[in-house]
């Protein structure tokens, strides 16, 4: 911690406010947040607004976690249709491998995941990092509908289609961390 003190802010929750802004995939949201006598959340996007409905008396660190995900949620659904188009066309102009689902949650642990049964999940985090790199980790999950592992053929693969794909990989380690709600 003494020679990259800048590694703390990976660990810093983040405190949500009315009116702040979130850039993610190119579009700006302002967040809304509307504190009412109820029991539960709810959020919905229009007209680039975000709008947070809260408990008035539900206390600020689960009012920010709870915030979060659904910030998660509502994105993800928001620019669903978008990343399954792209993911879509991709696996057309490149692998011609049927699909099986499509879906985008949270995910801190990875960008990205293929299944077996071809179903590949992304992580709502990377609707945060330029599309570029979002187009390189759609790359590398359709990639494991031909090579379901990290083999030197899998690489060759993602590297004729991304070829700089160690760029987008070094893009997400040093900006990872930025990449969240």
């Amino acid at each position: 911690m003494e020679r990259k003190p800048e590694l703390l802010q990976r660990f810093v929750l983040k405190n949500y406010a009315h009116g702040d802004l979130l850039k993610i995939n190119d579009e700006f949201f302002t967040l809304y947040i509307m504190y009412e006598n109820r029991k539960t959340l709810g959020a919905q996007i229009k007209d680039q607004y975000i709008n947070v409905k809260v408990p008035f008396d539900m206390d600020s660190d689960r009012m920010n976690a709870t915030i979060k995900q659904l910030l998660s949620r509502t994105l993800s659904s928001y620019f669903m249709d978008e990343v399954k188009n792209r993911i879509t066309s991709f696996n057309q102009m490149y692998f011609g491998e049927i699909l099986g689902d499509i879906r985008i949650k949270y995910n801190k642990s990875n960008w990205g995941s293929c299944s077996a049964k071809k179903n590949i999940n992304i992580s709502s985090r990377i609707l945060f990092a330029p599309k570029p790199v979002q187009d390189y980790v759609f790359i590398h999950e359709l990639t494991h509908l031909i090579e379901l592992n990290h083999s030197p053929k899998f690489w060759k693969i993602v590297a004729s289609i991304v070829p700089d794909y160690k760029l987008k990989e070094k893009w997400l380690k040093e900006n990872g961390h930025l990449c969240d709600f």
